[in-house]
């Protein structure tokens, strides 16, 4: 069993580690590969509810209700969603890395890693991870999105929507209802991301202009206020203690962040005081730091952390990064 400690990212945090060297392994080691099935609900006295207008989708093996859903709604099997990453990793069987469920199976996720690697010019290597998620509680769509994770540290650093849009590739081509034409839309993702390659060596390319600009102290405190959107108040502002005016949670997490830029992974290969290492230390704090509450893990965010405001703050990095070089 992994050790959920302060040095572990988020995204290591969620379900379990994958076990088993083929995906119906996997899904069975984790306790997923059961069958869903759909059906009208009815009243104690046999009376179809509303006309039918509306179903139950159960889990086969032991009955339990994961949700209620409108008629039109398609069922997606466990074993069908997981085989999306045997299919996006070229027919192979997928490298799974996390798996695991919410609710017993409301909600599933995972991710798994690309055989290729990339490296910037500054000698860093990253790994492409792909994500899956899904509902089978009417709550959402199926989802897929491919991330770049640094193997030094494990940040994850989202080529995500705004990156894929400058290529084409719209974030609801990565989300596909459960609607009848699902399987025909999670056929075509493939060809949806068949632009990986070309993503990769462009923000390769993009990630050596980060080296390449020095950014002042001053400069990088700013981003990082910017980007975690912490409020700044006058009456706040002390020249010592408190020269930016934060309240006492952007003051520490401002700390904490500093203290990040000494760190080993965030100083090495000419990168230190440079927009790259601002970058890095933002998405180490995300990643690492701002899913603890008092030096614990908060479960409640991790998938958060991985999948919506913690992507979106790096999203935004990113694009406030970009934008000095337009």
């Amino acid at each position: 069993m992994v050790k959920k400690n302060k040095t572990m990212p988020a995204y290591a945090m969620m379900g379990k580690q994958a076990v088993g060297s083929t995906t119906d392994e996997v899904l069975t080691n984790a306790g997923m590969n059961f069958s869903i099935g759909i059906e009208p609900i009815y009243t104690k006295s046999g009376k179809m509810i509303r006309g039918g207008n509306f179903r139950r989708v159960f889990r086969k093996d032991n009955d339990h209700d994961l949700g209620v859903v409108k008629k039109n709604y398609q069922i997606l099997q466990p074993i069908e969603w997981a085989n999306i990453a045997n299919t996006l990793s070229g027919g192979l069987e997928a490298e799974w890395d996390r798996i695991g469920m919410i609710n017993k199976g409301e909600k599933m996720f995972g991710s798994f890693t690309l055989p290729e690697q990339i490296q910037i010019g500054n000698g860093d290597k990253f790994a492409t991870n792909m994500y899956l998620w899904t509902s089978n509680d009417g709550s959402g769509a199926v989802n897929c999105l491919p991330t770049l994770r640094r193997l030094a540290c494990a940040n994850q650093s989202p080529m995500a929507f705004r990156t894929l849009a400058t290529m084409g590739l719209r974030a609801k081509d990565l989300s596909i209802p459960h609607s009848s034409i699902m399987r025909g839309r999670i056929d075509n993702l493939p060809q949806k991301l068949n632009m990986i390659n070309t993503m990769q060596q462009e923000w390769c390319a993009m990630t050596d202009q980060l080296l390449e600009v020095e950014m002042e102290f001053d400069d990088r405190v700013q981003f990082y206020i910017d980007v975690m959107g912490w409020t700044q108040k006058d009456e706040l502002k002390d020249k010592v203690e408190n020269p930016h005016g934060l309240a006492t949670r952007g003051r520490n997490q401002l700390e904490a962040m500093l203290e990040l830029e000494g760190s080993r992974t965030n100083t090495g290969n000419g990168m230190r005081d440079t927009q790259y290492q601002a970058y890095n230390v933002l998405t180490e704090f995300i990643d690492h730091h701002s899913i603890l509450s008092g030096g614990k893990p908060k479960e409640s965010t991790m998938n958060n952390t991985v999948f919506g405001a913690g992507a979106r703050k790096k999203d935004k990095a990113w694009a406030l990064l970009m934008q000095s070089h337009l």
